[in-house]
């Protein structure tokens, strides 16, 4: 879990963080501590994001190394890790005002560039996670940010992009006619 935390570049949190196989729950152990600081209470929605990444690519790694004796499906479905850098429509809004004009829009545009370069950050973390797995695990990314967030990574590939008229994730053809 430390080695996807570090990828990740997560900041925030003290302490060594170790799975709560009994609350499942993310707990951060401190030398000297009386009790553990649990993930729920520190951190923010970019940190809760990245420790459950760090989880759940972890536990695949134990997973993966039972071979044949592994009951867990050796493909992992992420849903927009973007999210907690561009809710859900702003995205879009992002990438046209990146070259803003006036000093508070060159404020914006500075942190959704930072915004941008984290959710790179993530796509980098999970390719590599992807490659140290000799690709036995197969991350599947759905999220509305698109090659602008993740560029020329080396193992992200875009399967489609289901942005104005083109089909959707489930094509209208399979919904019933109105």
């Amino acid at each position: 879990m430390e080695r996807f935390v570090e990828e990740l570049r997560v900041s925030g949190a003290t302490g060594r963080p170790l799975l709560d196989e009994r609350e499942l729950n993310v707990k951060f152990v401190n030398q000297g501590a009386a009790k553990p600081d649990f993930l729920w209470e520190i951190g923010s929605g970019e940190n809760w994001m990245a420790y459950h990444l760090a989880t759940i690519l972890a536990l695949h790694g134990i997973f993966l190394k039972r071979e044949s004796h592994n009951p867990v499906p050796t493909f992992l479905v992420i849903d927009q890790p973007s999210q907690v850098y561009f809710p859900s429509d702003t995205f879009e809004e992002v990438l046209q005002n990146q070259d803003a004009s006036t000093k508070v829009d060159r404020r914006r545009s500075t942190r959704h560039l930072d915004d941008l370069e984290s959710t790179r950050q993530i796509f980098r973390a999970l390719a590599r996670a992807h490659k140290s797995f000799k690709a036995r695990l197969q991350i599947i990314i759905l999220d509305h940010a698109d090659r602008h967030a993740w560029g020329e990574i080396d193992g992200v590939e875009e399967v489609a992009n289901w942005r104005g008229e083109a089909d959707f994730l489930i094509p209208s053809a399979w919904l019933p006619t109105q």
